[in-house]
């Protein structure tokens, strides 16, 4: 990429779809605007791996401090401490496309992604769950009353497949139980047979809950 990522991120911005840059602080936060709203600051990272707490904090240590924190590429992990620190500040994280979803909002910084959402509340207020830690954006820990732990790993694909299931354990590591994020579609007997061999499961949200209430 030419110039810096912050410089590439902003040529991305398409004023068409109503999201444009109209500045960039001492800071090198980049000042966007959605239609006629507010203005807001945005932080750019450019984080390869995973973005832990050490790169987002000095985000918040100036006087201007992003409403809202992207990273280049969108396929990088946010560690779960991260996470935490950004939605406590109070800010948003994502990516350059979330940055578009958030400001059409009308309230950048409160923006969280539904799905993600949708799922740490459904195992949070599980009847067998004692305590949920997010070690990652789509990697839970649920601590059970009965003192395991079983860690939930969220996996795409329409029809998952046993390369859906092992792409996961590349990219999260081990899990215990793979959740199928959308309803549509279906999970194929080779994932199965794939999770199995990883000592995993994997499930729908509704073979999810059933699995926390063994």
């Amino acid at each position: 990429m030419a110039g810096s990522i912050t410089d590439w991120a902003a040529s991305k911005i398409d004023p068409r779809e109503g999201l444009s840059v109209v500045g960039r602080t001492p800071e090198d936060f980049l000042i966007m605007k959605y239609r006629d709203g507010l203005p807001f600051p945005v932080a750019i990272l450019g984080v390869q791996d995973v973005i832990l707490v050490d790169h987002v904090q000095p985000l918040f240590s100036h006087v201007t401090k992003p409403q809202f924190v992207a990273n280049v590429p969108s396929k990088t992990l946010w560690s779960g401490d991260a996470i935490s620190l950004i939605h406590a500040s109070p800010a948003a994280f994502g990516t350059l496309g979330d940055v578009r979803r958030a400001a059409s909002t009308g309230d950048v910084q409160s923006f969280r992604n539904k799905n993600w959402d949708f799922f740490e509340r459904g195992i949070r207020q599980h009847s067998k769950v004692h305590a949920v830690t997010r070690i990652y954006d789509e990697v839970f820990d649920a601590r059970l009353l009965n003192g395991t732990t079983r860690r939930i790993a969220l996996v795409d694909g329409y029809h998952v497949s046993a390369e859906d299931i092992r792409n996961a354990r590349d990219r999260f590591g081990k899990f215990d139980i793979a959740v199928k994020k959308t309803s549509y579609g279906s999970i194929t007997d080779a994932a199965e047979e794939a999770a199995a061999s990883m000592g995993a499961n994997v499930v729908t949200f509704k073979g999810l809950l059933q699995n926390l209430a063994r």
